[in-house]
């Protein structure tokens, strides 16, 4: 097909052509509708090139798992491992890392997952920047249930599945992925427990004082 820019041979080429590829798709028995999806949804993956549907990244499923969401929750605060705060005289859970709330949770119950939860930087809000460095956006928790670990191993594991958003300028492309998390039990002495150990010690919420006139015989 030769090209005529601006003719009427051109247009009348183009006419020639398209009502060609009609009748040969008819003769086949392939309708347009057909063979327009084939040819059209269909894209080569721009990191390793292999034929995908369009999506947002225009990357493969391989090339967009090879973004690792598990290191940025499996972070602690300062980067270290995650860790919650047992006293080991009353058994008591450190309920915000602060050492100022002990609680007593029953194991993997609601309210033991919703602690754990909070110990991760990444979910709780405070781990911003190293998502952005790393790419992510925004992290959103679908599911979270816990992995069976042996009762003396001082460890908690959970099963977590994430979306994450990550910042594809010019868009965001989401993907969800199930991530594993390991939480190290230390022990802590929660604060009653240290006021039982020693000796002489107490409290007081409120003390009033009255200064009284003298009295004379």
């Amino acid at each position: 097909l030769s090209y005529y820019p601006n003719t009427k041979d051109h247009r009348k080429n183009l006419i020639f052509y398209e009502v060609s590829l009609i009748l040969v798709r008819f003769r086949s028995g392939k309708s347009t509708m057909t063979t327009n999806r084939l040819t059209t949804s269909l894209i080569p993956c721009c990191t390793c090139g292999a034929i995908i549907t369009p999506n947002p990244s225009n990357q493969c499923t391989a090339c967009l798992a090879t973004i690792d969401i598990s290191s940025i929750v499996q972070r602690g605060p300062g980067g270290q491992d995650l860790v919650i705060h047992q006293c080991r005289q009353c058994r008591r859970y450190d309920r915000n890392g602060d050492g100022r709330h002990f609680m007593l949770l029953d194991p993997e119950s609601p309210d033991m997952m919703a602690t754990l939860l909070k110990q991760i930087p990444a979910l709780s809000g405070k781990g911003q920047q190293h998502m952005r460095q790393s790419g992510v956006e925004a992290l959103h928790l679908l599911d979270s249930l816990f992995i069976w670990t042996e009762p003396n191993s001082m460890r908690m594991r959970l099963m977590l599945t994430l979306k994450a958003d990550i910042n594809e300028a010019p868009r965001t492309v989401s993907i969800q992925q199930r991530v594993k998390v390991e939480f190290k039990v230390q022990w802590r002495q929660c604060n009653d427990c240290i006021k039982e150990s020693r000796s002489r010690t107490w409290q007081a919420i409120l003390q009033l004082r009255q200064k009284t006139g003298k009295f004379y015989s």
